[in-house]
């Protein structure tokens, strides 16, 4: 069965090495590797991970089934893109699943606790970054009710890419 948890500091290894792995697994075919490897050692190093999951701003949960980290959601309360005009906003900043696991429903439970989270917090708005090329996301996340509403540059080591931003808003 999966469970879904907070993260803990004991976890920060783990996170590391899901973030890692999930990032290489979605983005390393449309990428030089030289920024891949630029990319991932500047955002999933241990050390980084602890930081953000210390960090009262951030919400990061794992998807657990049977001992195994499988996927992980990242929540971040701070400056929303300009963009993003619905109130009292909430970043998706991450939303990874093991490849293994596309289309076993752990996606759609972390998105269903994003939300959770977010309306118990007061947030009316979930906002997210989606790499324009990422076609699978992006319906994902219509899927959830999200509509491109704006983009901005997603640097990806050297390489400066279009990220498109997509809303929600989040109703009783």
């Amino acid at each position: 069965m999966l469970e879904i948890r907070r993260a803990t500091d004991a976890d920060a290894s783990i996170l590391a090495e899901l973030g890692r792995k999930t990032f290489v697994e979605t983005f390393a075919d449309d990428n030089t590797p030289e920024d891949i490897a630029l990319y991932v050692a500047e955002t999933f190093g241990t050390d980084q991970q602890l930081r953000e999951i210390q960090d009262p701003a951030r919400w990061i949960e794992i998807a657990w089934f049977a001992g195994t980290a499988v996927g992980f959601l990242h929540l971040l309360k701070g400056q929303p893109d300009p963009s993003v005009q619905g109130p009292k906003p909430l970043e998706i900043l991450r939303l990874y699943v093991d490849s293994r696991w596309h289309g076993k429903g752990v996606g759609a439970a972390l998105m269903e606790r994003s939300l959770k989270i977010a309306f118990d917090g007061g947030f009316q708005t979930l906002w997210l970054g989606v790499w324009e090329r990422n076609f699978r996301a992006q319906a994902f996340y219509r899927k959830f009710g999200f509509e491109i509403v704006g983009q901005h540059v997603f640097r990806l080591g050297k390489d400066e890419q279009t990220d498109f931003i997509m809303t929600r808003e989040l109703t009783l």
